[in-house]
């Protein structure tokens, strides 16, 4: 078992929904006590294209390309996820999705707002990917921030690498929100607390990556949306803090 201090480090980030991936080429600084030496490159680049970083292709609806609409869609999803975790509590992680769950293909969040949890979904239909996020936020918000320090004062390094993956190929948002979920884990959760699309989402979407060297990135992704960066920490830490062990 190898025990570190959180403040030396490396690693990355990916994020995905059903079979569709966006990606940034990071190689993160890697930690003093690694086998081998990894040369960092610049944060975040360079990129896909812009249409593989297309927010259609993350969504079971058309979002459109421009910020605002992402918002929207996000602050539905938090609308229907507050819900959905009023009725169900703490049953309501039973419905995420992704490849840390036996759903990848998020079933769970699709069949639930057409079944057990109807009347959460009069606002309008919601992507999955995006319900999938807002219910991992509204969990981790409900059992609040005791316990998360701003920076962990020491992470377990093979639970850590398990849960965000290889410093190998590229290196996605949503292995950069793992990440950063380990290491900063009361940083992250300050995020979550911003009211979406504000200047203290920003600014604390910022502070989190500027205070997180181990995770190579020092500033946000410029073609992914906000929503996309808030979400994917959600689902991060909600997993992060609900592992065993």
């Amino acid at each position: 078992m190898r025990v570190k201090s959180a403040t030396i480090g490396a690693v990355a980030l990916a994020m995905s929904f059903v079979a569709v991936e966006a990606s940034a080429q990071v190689v993160p600084s890697a930690p003093s006590n690694a086998s081998a030496q990894r040369v960092p490159r610049s944060p975040w680049g360079p990129t896909r294209s812009a249409g593989d970083l297309n927010p259609r292709a993350y969504t079971a609806y058309s979002l459109g390309d421009r910020p605002g609409e992402l918002a929207e869609q996000y602050s539905l999803a938090q609308t229907t996820a507050r819900c959905i975790v009023g009725i169900g509590g703490s049953d309501a992680a039973s419905l995420l999705g992704g490849d840390l769950t036996d759903d990848p293909q998020y079933q769970g969040v699709r069949t639930a707002v057409w079944r057990e949890y109807r009347t959460c979904s009069r606002g309008g239909r919601v992507a999955p990917l995006m319900l999938n996020y807002a219910i991992a936020e509204q969990l981790v918000l409900r059992a609040g921030s005791a316990g998360l320090e701003d920076r962990a004062s020491f992470v377990n390094m093979d639970e850590a690498e398990a849960f965000y993956g290889s410093f190998e190929g590229e290196v996605t948002l949503v292995k950069v929100a793992r990440c950063v979920s380990v290491f900063s884990p009361g940083l992250a959760y300050k995020v979550l607390e911003t009211p979406v699309r504000s200047e203290a989402e920003a600014a604390a979407l910022d502070t989190l990556y500027r205070s997180t060297p181990e995770c190579g990135v020092s500033n946000a992704p410029s073609d992914v949306g906000r929503a996309f960066e808030r979400g994917a920490v959600a689902d991060a830490l909600y997993h992060w803090t609900q592992r065993e062990g």
